[in-house]
């Protein structure tokens, strides 16, 4: 799916209020739990990652798997605030949210050859800030984020995997900066970096301490926008993996609209994208309104 619509809509009530001329203050409460839906064992883009799902060792198998979801509306809500400020053409945003992470974190117990696998939601942190500015053609975007708690699985064959239960929990510093060009008519270039810094780093965790993405995205429409390209590289520089993503639309006619598509996937199968890398796929749709 696109981006947009993979994503899953939440209930939420959601305040903002105007402060002085430019400002606005944004006040969250969002008392939906639901939370990430990942591709069932089996599926064609299941999780097989060790950064994600965990490595038996060998000759041990799973003999009861636990999952612990929140259920109180009130007690597990998620909260959040934002102030918006706009200061000398940057557009600036301070963010807090106290919330569960989308995904259960998955704790090991291992008795002998058995393990026991306790899916839990934990709470998190999150304190950042955003800018943006234009400067004619060119669009800076830059954010940076502190997460108090994330969470990260451990090499089983380690002494603190047995300790912690295969999991780490650190403080993460998250920051993104990103460019966007549109300097040709119907034309848009953005290039992002991504950077992931964990605090409390243990040399037996699967993934490094700093982890960084690049994307490259390139937009561009034909036509009077009959034909619309898109091209999105994405390269993680840690696994020395990828994917590149392309997407062409046709609009036949006002209100059917015809596309299609590939995403192929490189690198080592231990990787975010790697991982993928036997499923790569051309894809064909199209869209009827009425």
């Amino acid at each position: 799916d696109d981006f947009a619509d993979s994503r899953i809509p939440l209930w939420m009530l959601n305040i903002e209020v105007p402060v002085g001329h430019d400002d606005s203050l944004q006040l969250l409460w969002i008392p939906d739990l639901t939370y990430n839906e990942l591709a069932e064992t089996g599926a064609t883009y299941q999780m097989t990652s060790p950064l994600f799902v965990p490595q038996l060792a060998d000759g041990s198998s799973i003999s009861t798997f636990n999952q612990s979801k929140p259920s109180s509306m009130l007690k597990d809500s998620d909260f959040g605030l934002r102030y918006a400020k706009f200061y000398n053409g940057w557009d600036l945003t301070f963010n807090y949210l106290y919330h569960y992470h989308d995904t259960a974190v998955l704790f090991q117990t291992v008795d002998q050859n058995r393990v026991t696998i306790d899916s839990k939601y934990k709470r998190n942190q999150l304190l950042g800030i955003t800018a943006s500015k234009a400067f004619g053609d060119v669009t800076l975007r830059s954010e940076v984020g502190y997460s108090s708690d994330t969470y990260h699985l451990l090499d089983n064959s380690s002494v603190l995997f047995f300790e912690q239960q295969g999991v780490h929990n650190s403080a993460d510093i998250s920051s993104v900066i990103g460019l966007d060009w549109q300097g040709l008519q119907d034309t848009l270039l953005s290039v992002q970096w991504f950077q992931s810094y964990l605090l409390d780093y243990k040399e037996a965790l699967i993934r490094p301490r700093q982890n960084n993405i690049v994307s490259f995205l390139y937009n561009q429409s034909f036509e009077n926008e009959i034909w619309e390209l898109d091209v999105l590289i994405l390269h993680g520089f840690d696994q020395n993996d990828g994917s590149v993503q392309t997407k062409l639309n046709y609009m036949l006619q006002s209100n059917i609209k015809l596309w299609g598509g590939s995403d192929l996937f490189y690198g080592q199968s231990a990787g975010l994208f790697g991982q993928f890398k036997e499923t790569d796929r051309i894809t064909f749709g199209l869209q009827w309104c009425f």
